[in-house]
């Protein structure tokens, strides 16, 4: 029995796959080196045990939902920065809209969605005094 087990792990060698990443990316790429998917949810979502995901570098604004993404005993998927570069995954919305000066230094915009932190250069913002939002404002 013991002859077809190292066929058996080479060949699962063989079919691991190595995706790539980069913020200039697009998730229309096939996820190579030269044509690299934009997500890491990207890549997550095509992975096999034994995959590895190479992630360029710069800064990833995205959630990766990991449900039903599983390694295998001597199989891990692994998540890597390609090359040493930095990679940052940020969990905040950069808010991407024209911004007007109000009065003074006091910059406006419009969005669509609820605002909970604001950081500006990565630094958390003070919420305004009034109102003051609450946790169970919904």
């Amino acid at each position: 029995m013991n002859k077809y087990l190292l066929p058996l792990m080479l060949s699962s060698l063989v079919y691991s796959t190595d995706y790539y990443v980069s913020p200039v990316g697009s998730d229309n790429n096939p996820g190579t080196l030269t044509s690299p998917f934009k997500t890491i949810q990207k890549a997550t979502d095509n992975l096999d045990a034994g995959d590895v995901v190479n992630i360029m570098g710069g800064v990833y604004h995205e959630s990766v939902s990991m449900d039903n993404v599983d390694g295998a005993e001597g199989m891990p998927i692994v998540f890597r920065a390609y090359d040493f570069e930095r990679v940052v995954m940020d969990g905040t919305k950069p808010i991407d809209s024209v911004w007007t000066v109000h009065e003074n230094e006091i910059w406006k915009t419009q969005i669509d969605f609820d605002v909970w932190q604001l950081f500006l250069d990565r630094q958390e913002q003070v919420m305004s005094r009034w109102p003051n939002a609450r946790f169970d404002d919904g």
